[in-house]
């Protein structure tokens, strides 16, 4: 299994699939994290949108508010991986239960029931960072980087990195290495991350 923290849910005016158009404050996001117990009520990864929500393709352990955005820190399984790095999935998108849902196992704040990682629609949710997976040799050690191969999650098809974006890459790469690896000075990180 591998653990990675990924960007699924932002603050604003969302429409639902059942066409519903629902406000989200920053007040709210950081309610759905405070309450999300993963003993409690696991939200499960699932393709699309299930209403069994199976098959499971993993877990959420744990949820984070950044500013206006809301990060899940989940355990995927290596199907799911595998998917993601051939870019099967088009987006990712949240189901919640409602505040007053009597299933809520946190009632009075919306309680994450599970994250679709879909393949046959768009997300709602526009504008959420990539998920991605990769590995990368350096130093003898495997590191695990969310800034290499990355698979972007939109509705235009992603094609080659414009230098800007290459250059924020690995500089954000850079600096994971360092992070990683203490004492490491920017220019030997740079130099791996390329």
């Amino acid at each position: 299994m591998t653990i990675k923290t990924f960007h699924f849910f932002k603050t604003g005016t969302h429409t639902t699939m059942g066409g519903e158009q629902l406000t989200y404050g920053r007040a709210d996001l950081l309610r759905a994290a405070a309450s999300y117990s993963e003993s409690q009520r696991s939200a499960p990864l699932v393709p699309n949108h299930p209403w069994d929500d199976s098959p499971v393709l993993g877990k959420v352990k744990s949820l984070t508010v950044k500013g206006d955005n809301l990060y899940a820190t989940a355990e995927f399984g290596e199907d799911l991986v595998k998917d993601v790095k051939a870019k099967r999935f088009k987006g990712v998108s949240a189901k919640w239960f409602r505040p007053d849902d009597p299933r809520n196992p946190a009632p009075g704040v919306w309680y994450l029931r599970h994250i679709g990682f879909l393949d046959g629609c768009n997300p709602a949710v526009k504008g959420l960072e990539p998920v991605a997976f990769a590995e990368s040799w350096w130093d003898g050690s495997m590191v695990t980087s969310m800034f290499e191969l990355e698979v972007a999650f939109s509705e235009a098809p992603q094609g080659d990195l414009e230098p800007e974006r290459e250059r924020q890459i690995l500089h954000a790469m850079a600096q994971l290495l360092m992070k990683r690896k203490p004492g490491t000075d920017y220019k030997t990180a740079a130099f791996a991350a390329h």
